[in-house]
């Protein structure tokens, strides 16, 4: 293989450099403070620590520091030792996770990218990878003081590839040091990215979040959304969309991230530049990169059908410049709480959970749940609307083109019967998600009456738009990009057989269908669960 063409292969793994690129120690206190404590030049101290710490396993800390103690300063002993061992422990203890890390790390493991880590450091420097929950997240790890190697050597780049089964040609290197992380690599004929900046020809990226905002599976590492990017955002009736411009993006907390995707926070502001946006001063958006690309179609047309219902929802746009991303204003209010329900917030919840139970939003959780209030009324968003339209999953083997909608449509109905191999949509799914945010006593009380009223309301809110909103899913399923719906193992074309399911759901008696599938304790108690 060419370099020419191996940069137009998709990486089979990506290699991390440790610290300064995944972890930044906030107090750097040994290098700086332990010769000057041991009363010896900088100079012997660097050389027992490339020559000796970087290179040699220690049991513990305190080992290490006794041998730091015995080569530079043996008769400082014992006030030495205690005065490097506090050093240490404090430069341990100040080791944190660089913003974004391990969502980013999440989302590279969900996209199937082999991940290794490979660092000169001493023993004592690997316990944060254990203690922060790095560790989890790589299936090879190389380290200089476990392989008696330090970068830039070859032996310790091809020995992590042997342990990765990978080809060197298959890697993407990312790290922070111009010779050791990108110039090493490159002369064995991986790809790499510079944490920092260069002077020369080199890709570079100002922290390690945003890696995962690149196509990296060519060789341009492109941007698929950066500061300075321009996108038209705004409500559906407003013509042309109002224009914006990214200022910054910054990665979500760890707590704040989603299970599969990737989401970022961005300030962005009008664009002065174009005459059809007014307004001024920065505001909050998220911009969200899907396990799924085709996803992000998906969750957009979703938003736009839950606002023609009456219910609030997010503007929302998708970009794609390499891979359909979906941007999105912010969500007004705070996590929803289940210890705060009353009539009011129970009609808010229903009129959601009928929403859901429609249209088949097979996400629909407490966590994906925000609260406001207007005056004293409730308002509820939901997000993560992407596994929205999906009821049927259907058994794909044997079909030659299922991300077609022509594909599905093409089938008998005795032919899909027989693919089905269940309904997201059961009743025992559907109660466990509605009672996921609260549950009633009794269909009669002062909640049930609320509750069935929110959900009868929505399903009148629905019927009214039934033929809108059903021509315009069939409308676009026929629209390329097509919408593909689904979890990992049923992921195919949306299809006209999801809109007349949906349909069909619309028409229900919500009074009738209300008590089966109501979060009643009762009714709970008594089933198969």
């Amino acid at each position: 293989m060419t370099l020419s063409e191996s940069l137009r292969t998709r990486p089979q793994a990506i290699v991390f450099d440790l610290y300064g690129t995944l972890l930044q120690i906030g107090r750097p206190r040994l290098h700086k403070g332990l010769p000057q404590a041991l009363g010896v030049g900088y100079r012997p101290w660097m050389n027992l620590v490339r020559q000796r710490l970087l290179t040699s396993a220690f049991e513990g800390p305190e080992e290490l520091v006794q041998f730091i103690v015995d080569e530079l300063a043996p008769e400082h002993y014992p006030e030495a030792k205690q005065v490097a061992m506090e050093l240490l422990t404090d430069e341990l203890a100040s080791v944190v996770p660089c913003p974004g890390v391990f969502s980013l790390l999440s989302f590279l493991k969900q996209r199937k990218y082999k991940l290794g880590l490979i660092s000169n450091l001493t023993s004592a420097h690997k316990r944060p990878v254990a203690d922060l929950g790095l560790s989890d997240y790589f299936d090879a790890m190389c380290f200089s003081c476990d392989e008696g190697i330090t970068k830039p050597a070859a032996e310790i780049y091809l020995e992590l590839c042997s342990r990765l089964n990978v080809a060197p040609e298959e890697v993407l290197m990312v790290g922070d040091s111009l010779k050791n992380d990108v110039e090493a690599s490159r002369a064995l004929g991986m790809k790499a990215l510079l944490i920092g900046s260069s002077a020369g020809p080199v890709p570079t990226l100002a922290r390690v979040s945003e890696l995962g905002w690149m196509n990296i599976d060519g060789g341009d590492f492109s941007r698929l959304l950066k500061e300075g990017d321009r996108f038209e955002l705004g409500k559906p009736d407003e013509q042309p969309a109002p224009r914006w411009v990214i200022r910054e993006m910054s990665p979500l907390s760890r707590e704040e991230q989603g299970r599969y995707n990737l989401v970022a926070r961005a300030r962005v502001a009008p664009d002065s530049t174009s005459p059809r946006t007014s307004g001024s001063g920065d505001t909050e958006m998220f911009a969200k990169r899907y396990l799924f690309p085709e996803s992000a179609y998906v969750e957009d047309l979703a938003h736009l059908v839950w606002s023609q219902v009456g219910l609030s929802s997010c503007e929302t746009a998708v970009v794609d410049r390499g891979e359909p991303l979906l941007i999105m204003t912010s969500v007004r209010g705070s996590k929803f709480r289940s210890d705060e329900v009353d009539p009011a917030l129970a009609f808010e919840v229903a009129r959601q959970a009928a929403a859901s139970y429609i249209f088949a939003n097979g996400d629909f959780r407490p966590r994906n749940a925000f609260l406001c209030y207007r005056g004293t009324h409730p308002e509820m968003t939901i997000i993560d609307l992407e596994y929205c339209f999906f009821n049927l999953a259907l058994d794909l083997n044997g079909l030659e083109n299922p991300f077609h909608p022509d594909t599905i449509d093409s089938l008998s109905k005795q032919e899909l019967a027989r693919r089905i191999r269940r309904r997201v949509l059961s009743e025992r799914t559907t109660r466990r998600a509605m009672r996921s945010f609260f549950e009633l006593d009794s269909l009669d009380s002062e909640l049930g009456l609320a509750f069935k009223a929110g959900w009868v309301a929505t399903f009148e809110a629905a019927r009214a738009k039934c033929e809108q909103i059903c021509r315009q899913l069939e409308d676009r399923i026929h629209q390329k990009p097509f919408l593909v719906i689904g979890t990992r193992s049923y992921r195919r074309a949306m299809a006209r057989v999801d809109v007349e399911e949906i349909r069909a759901r619309l028409w229900q008696d919500p009074e009738a269908i209300f008590p089966k599938l109501a979060a009643v304790k009762a009714c709970v108690s008594g089933a198969a669960e």
